[in-house]
């Protein structure tokens, strides 16, 4: 798939939109299926803009593209989040947050305080500030409304 989105990046950089568009189409249905973010967030400017165009270029049945919309939608927001702010990747592992931290981040989702998520774990609230800037640092936040708001576009909690 992530051979299908460079192939995509090229075409359009050399004026090819027709056949990157077609390209770009393919990745997306595996990437649909697979719920998969990441490549499409990391890929370069051509197919972010790709990404931010109206669904009715890709080349899809109606059904389909109704059904690719909310996908869509969500990988444009990654990106143009991505990259107004100046990053050029997010982050790469394979498996971005612990189980401890994705438990941690839900907990503060539902506002809890440090405080809190402590007593609800039953750990220091020191630990919880060490995950919490653990996880700031992988999501390439500064806040917990940011950190929350990431996670959730990227499908990690």
């Amino acid at each position: 798939m992530s051979l299908s989105i460079a192939i995509a990046e090229t075409l359009a950089g050399v004026g090819e939109k027709r056949d990157a568009l077609l390209e770009l189409t393919g990745a997306l249905e595996i990437g649909a299926r697979a719920g998969l973010h990441q490549s499409f967030v990391d890929a370069g400017h051509a197919v972010g803009h790709m990404l931010m165009a109206s669904t009715h270029e890709l080349p899809l049945s109606t059904g389909r593209r109704n059904a690719l919309e909310p996908y869509l939608g969500a990988l444009s927001s990654a990106w143009r989040s991505n990259h107004q702010a100046g990053h050029t990747r997010f982050f790469r592992p394979g498996n971005p947050l612990s189980p401890r931290e994705r438990g941690i981040l839900a907990l503060i989702r539902r506002g809890y305080s440090n405080k809190q998520v402590a007593g609800e774990l039953q750990i220091a609230p020191e630990t919880v500030k060490y995950h919490a800037k653990r996880i700031f640092e992988k999501l390439e936040t500064r806040t917990r409304t940011q950190a929350v708001s990431k996670a959730e576009t990227l499908g990690l909690i």
